[in-house]
């Protein structure tokens, strides 16, 4: 009888093998990145994880790595690059949110963001659910669920019942409409971290005015170019201009 159940059993064994030395080999650099930041070898650490972005492509948890260890590594600027590629991928993330508030009380001097309207605050809560992709998917399934009904209601199958599901469906696709434009205007935004401490200047020229100084990792969103220097907009809503060779775009 045993002979039976292990001769039946082997093939799974066999097939099963490849898969989980297989999973071990994927495991193990991430394994070693880990062990070499827990020693402080956080050079080796980043190789890894850049290594693993360029062979698997970009992964909000292996970017969200990378900005913890550049982060451990004081190197702020990095952190703040990749951070913000984690919370571009998954907005919802409240680990990559609470790394990234730790990364900005880092940077001296610190630019604090405008508080928003209450309403708003919502929005935005709402929006980072998830990624454009998934509001897409929400748009299409809300606009085929809407042409359904409609076409039911002019036939009369449905004739009899509330026509508050129509306003209903008609919201939905509205609030669908309205999550998915913003999450991929947010995603298409152009953002650049500056990578040395520099002034903001009035004017795009090193010997006009300076406004506020500005350390390394400060986040801008570039609204013009001129020659070397692009006109940016701080999370304060402050704006001025800086050189291009000490940003860095993401």
């Amino acid at each position: 009888m045993f002979k039976i159940i292990a001769g039946s059993c082997l093939p799974l064994i066999l097939a099963w093998l490849p898969l989980y030395s297989q999973d071990k080999v994927l495991a193990s650099p991430l394994t070693q990145a880990y062990e070499m930041s827990k020693n402080k070898q956080y050079d080796q650490a980043v190789d890894i994880y850049q290594n693993q972005l360029r062979l698997t492509g970009p992964s909000p948890d292996l970017y969200y790595n990378l900005g913890t260890v550049y982060l451990n590594a004081q190197r702020i600027a990095e952190a703040r690059i990749a951070l913000e590629k984690a919370h571009r991928m998954e907005p919802g993330n409240k680990q990559i949110q609470k790394q990234l508030e730790v990364l900005k009380s880092k940077i001296d001097p610190k630019i604090d963001a405008l508080p928003a309207f209450l309403l708003y605050q919502w929005f935005i809560r709402l929006r980072n659910i998830m990624i454009s992709a998934g509001w897409g998917w929400g748009l299409l399934i809300s606009t085929y669920l809407t042409l359904m009904w409609l076409m039911f209601r002019r036939s009369g199958k449905f004739s009899h019942l509330p026509s508050w599901i129509n306003y209903t469906l008609v919201a939905a696709f509205a609030m669908m409409c309205i999550m998915y434009c913003s999450s991929n205007r947010y995603q298409q935004h152009h953002f650049s971290v500056l990578m040395v401490d520099h002034p903001l200047y009035i004017a795009p020229d090193s010997l006009s005015q300076v406004l506020i100084p500005l350390g390394k990792g400060s986040k801008a969103q570039v609204m013009d170019s001129l020659g070397e220097w692009y006109k940016v907009l701080l999370e304060n809503n402050d704006q001025g201009w800086l050189p291009k060779s000490g940003l860095q775009n993401f």
